[in-house]
């Protein structure tokens, strides 16, 4: 909320180079900080998001993902970014009870274990079988 689109986007694009081997862009937008008492506005907002994702696909010739809260998207994106790929984080229900299944990745929980790890880590599910997986894979030029 506190930069321009486009310097986000060169940011991104200047940091991570080339995509092979990794996963698609992914364009993280939430509340933070005093964000949650002073929202931004909607229209400039959504205008923001709309000329970074421009940007990143334009660069990188696939349509990045957006991951987002379930508040923050029934907010601001519902009906905005229709085709472009979701990753939803809600830790208290699944976003099938009323996103219609629209979504690619769900962040499930933001405080499981994993042995190796120390700490908390997010823990996501993709949405779809194994063979799903691996179209969407191939359909993102992930080797």
């Amino acid at each position: 909320f506190d930069s321009p689109a486009e310097t986000q986007a060169q940011l991104y694009i200047d940091t991570v180079g080339d995509l092979s081997g990794k996963l698609i862009p992914v364009v993280d937008i939430e509340f933070y900080g005093d964000k949650f008492s002073d929202p931004p506005e909607e229209e400039e907002l959504v205008a923001e998001l709309k000329t970074m994702l421009a940007l990143l696909e334009e660069e990188y010739g696939v349509k990045p993902m957006v991951y987002t809260t379930y508040t923050f998207y029934y907010k601001y994106l519902d009906g905005e970014i229709d085709g472009y790929p979701l990753w939803i984080r809600n830790v208290y229900f699944s976003p099938n009870l009323d996103m219609r299944g629209e979504w690619t990745f769900w962040q499930y929980n933001h405080k499981g274990k994993v042995k190796g790890i120390r700490g908390d880590v997010d823990l996501n599910v993709f949405n779809g079988s194994r063979e799903d997986w691996e179209k969407y894979c191939e359909s993102i030029k992930i080797h």
